[in-house]
């Protein structure tokens, strides 16, 4: 990845991979998991990008974390799964 750090964290504690899932985009996710980012990293919310991903309706995205392992039962820090996420969104579904 030109030397890029795929665990660099930002303010809330969140990866590269949270953008990539949340804002849709499955090469970046794919290569992102390639380059040996963790799926299941926790930020400052104890959120996953399954959370973020699933609370933005990104299937595709959720999709390719599930294929490759990612844990889709951790519970942010307010005890919801990537699943209430979602529902409480209204995009579960879409």
């Amino acid at each position: 990845m030109c030397g890029a750090d795929v665990h660099q964290l930002d303010s809330g504690g969140c990866t590269p991979l949270f953008y990539a899932v949340a804002l849709g985009h499955p090469d970046c996710v794919r290569l992102l998991l390639e380059s040996g980012a963790r799926l299941d990293h926790q930020d400052h919310k104890g959120r996953t990008a399954a959370h973020c991903g699933a609370s933005k309706g990104q299937l595709e995205t959720l999709k390719i974390l599930q294929e490759n392992g990612a844990n889709l039962w951790l519970k942010n820090v307010r005890g919801d799964l990537p699943l209430h996420d979602a529902v409480k969104s209204g995009r579960i579904g879409k």
